[in-house]
């Protein structure tokens, strides 16, 4: 992913490739930091947040985006979700390619069953009520290998945390 962003950005942004439980910068060298998609990955997320708040300088911001818990989804997409986790109990174990074709069709049955119903009736007051908490729906408007890249992610990484939003305010 580094490899990309750096390639897309050319020479208007550094990039530093490093484990974010040690941060090659010394403390208090940004006014902001923001991490996204990374601590629900670690075994330790707290150690992470530590890492990444001593970065920041008096008066600036420590942004985070975990994965949340879904006890408040309709129980819907909470077995949708419990159906994904069986599948990464498969997933986490098989070779790339294998996943990257697992990942295609997931994106492929989301775009048929979820995507494209919210692209089509969003538009009306009763179809945007009747779509919009649809699973996966934050997709719609995202090039569909974008849609591959994400489920890629979720179905590779052999951790997978989920949090509430007072676990990661007490970090």
């Amino acid at each position: 992913a580094i490899d990309v962003a750096a390639a897309r950005e050319g020479e208007g942004a550094d990039f530093v490739q490093a484990d974010l439980r040690w941060p090659p910068f010394p403390p208090e060298s940004f006014d902001l930091v923001y991490c996204l998609g990374v601590l629900h990955h670690l075994e330790d997320p707290q150690v992470g947040v530590r890492a990444l708040a001593k970065l920041v300088r008096s008066g600036g911001e420590l942004r985070l985006y975990v994965y949340r818990t879904l006890e408040d989804e309709p129980w819907c997409k909470r077995a949708l979700f419990g159906a994904v986790t069986g599948l990464r109990q498969i997933t986490t174990r098989l070779p790339y390619p294998a996943v990257h074709t697992i990942s295609w069709l997931v994106a492929a049955a989301a775009s048929v069953l979820f995507l494209w119903p919210r692209r089509l009736l969003r538009r009306s007051i009763r179809g945007d009520r009747l779509t919009r908490r649809l699973p996966l729906v934050h997709y719609t408007d995202v090039p569909f290998r974008m849609v591959v890249s994400e489920q890629f992610d979720r179905l590779v990484a052999p951790i997978e945390g989920r949090f509430s939003r007072d676990e990661v305010e007490a970090w």
